[in-house]
């Protein structure tokens, strides 16, 4: 091989070397970008209900044992000291009693048939008789001189040869309630009673008690308006094969739920605070406070500990769980310690903010799309805490103001159990009326009244608040929950 050959081919070798480390800064982005996306997807799939917005049911058998637990009280769990229990009481007229006799001795086995007995000792078993009762209405006929026939009137409500008693129809609408499938209703009820019940008629009767509470319904709205803190949500739930949203609107004596297509369902609050999980729409209702719910930035902040690694995260959880501690032990916080709390509150925000202007893009974040400006998770965050620093912090301030939004998610569990077993609801019109009794029959369980007697009385007429709870509560108490 000549010289010049020699040369040429170093030429063509050297100009490959240099394509192929032009290659390696590309190569190096991508290595970054891939190695950013990796990072993301695995906190994506660590997430679960202990450190984000994600319901209970997400979770799966798979689900992990909690390593920060979010409960604040120190407290062991189960019945804390005063807590009322409800252990069964023996009566003074029980229904049966059965006499257990001493004939004979256990000692020297002497008749003792004869003998009074030198005292009691009293057991009571609580038990059900399940039978099927049967009336029988007879209206009779007569004819007069005249030659006119009368006949009696039946009772209100007895319009058939056979029908179903009120008894019967609310236990029905109670177990509807529970969410049994109506095929398995239908089955239990044959089981239980000796009377089935089909599918049309369950719904039927559904149809029937919702237009008789439909004054209630609008009553327990403007009770809840009337309130000075209230409590907002919702939830989506598939309706006739279309997502849909269940609302909910509450206090501590009330609940009202309405069903939409929109998850923005706007409502007339009525003024005072509302507190919910900071969700935009809300944000417009003008006339009103705000409070947000700690327990979500709780979970938030415990994944940015978990997967970030952030300090200031760390610092933050510790402060939330000790200004809720401070408001459960002392009813009115003192002013200087409420002060005190809220410079912290700042210190920490401002060294998160320090923290995040330190720290190099990444690459999925330096080409941002048209829009707002897209930025880390525990960035967007501290832009709440910032920018929102009252409404976090409304507890502080206002003793009747929760540190969660928890009444509101407890009210809401009812319908997450509903998708769960029957996963949808067939139509608008019975997801409407599943609303109006879910709030009916919510309410009426905040007041600890006996349900199945409040559907009963339903099931006869269109009722108000007032024939339900005859009571009255004092109104400052009605006020402030």
């Amino acid at each position: 091989m000549t010289d010049k050959e020699i040369i040429k081919a170093l030429q063509e070798e050297n100009a490959k070397l240099k394509e192929e480390n032009a290659q390696i800064p590309i190569l190096k982005q991508l290595v970054e970008s891939l190695q950013h996306r990796i990072e993301e997807l695995e906190k994506r799939l660590g997430l679960d209900s202990s450190n984000s917005s994600k319901p209970p049911s997400v979770d799966g058998l798979g689900k992990k044992p909690r390593t920060m637990s979010l409960r604040s009280s120190k407290n062991p769990y189960g019945g804390q000291p005063g807590h009322v229990g409800k252990t069964l009481e023996p009566v003074e007229k029980p229904d049966k009693t059965e006499v257990h006799k001493v004939d004979f001795c256990c000692a020297c086995q002497a008749d003792l048939s004869e003998t009074e007995p030198e005292r009691i000792i009293k057991r009571q078993v609580f038990d059900i008789e399940i039978r099927r009762v049967i009336t029988e209405h007879q209206a009779e006929v007569k004819r007069c001189k005249c030659g006119a026939c009368t006949a009696a009137n039946f009772p209100e409500g007895v319009v058939a040869s056979a029908q179903i008693g009120d008894t019967l129809r609310s236990i029905a609408l109670y177990l509807s309630g529970q969410f049994i499938a109506k095929d398995r209703l239908s089955m239990a009820m044959e089981d239980l009673f000796g009377v089935p019940i089909s599918d049309t008629t369950l719904i039927k009767y559904e149809q029937q008690l919702s237009e008789n509470l439909g004054l209630f319904y609008q009553q327990i709205l403007e009770r809840i308006q009337a309130s000075m803190v209230k409590h907002q949500d919702e939830s989506g739930l598939r309706v006739g094969g279309k997502t849909g949203w269940i609302h909910v609107f509450c206090t501590l004596f009330f609940t009202y739920l309405w069903y939409d297509r929109k998850r923005k369902s706007p409502i007339e609050t009525g003024g005072g605070t509302c507190v919910h999980d900071h969700y935009g729409p809300y944000l417009q209702q003008q006339e009103v406070e705000h409070g947000f719910c700690n327990a979500h930035h709780l979970r938030e902040l415990k994944a940015l500990i978990l997967y970030e690694q952030e300090e200031w995260a760390s610092e933050m959880y510790a402060l939330l769980r000790i200004m809720h501690q401070s408001t459960q032990d002392e009813t009115s916080l003192p002013l200087e310690k409420s002060e005190f709390l809220r410079r912290a509150y700042d210190k920490v925000v401002q060294r998160g903010f320090d923290y995040h202007e330190g720290l190099a893009p990444p690459p999925s974040l330096k080409k941002s799309p048209r829009g707002r400006k897209k930025r880390r998770t525990g960035h967007n965050l501290l832009l709440r805490f910032r920018n929102h620093k009252n409404d976090v912090l409304r507890f502080l301030s206002d003793p009747r103001v929760p540190f969660t939004n928890n009444q509101a998610e407890r009210d809401l569990r009812m319908v997450k159990l509903k998708q769960k077993v029957s996963g949808c609801l067939r139509t608008e019109a019975g997801a409407c009326d599943f609303a109006v009794i879910r709030s009916f029959t919510g309410t009426v369980r905040k007041h600890k009244l006996n349900i199945l007697d409040s559907i009963k009385m339903a099931l006869h007429k269109k009722i108000e608040l007032a024939e339900v709870f005859p009571f009255a509560y004092p109104q400052q108490l009605l006020l402030s929950c």
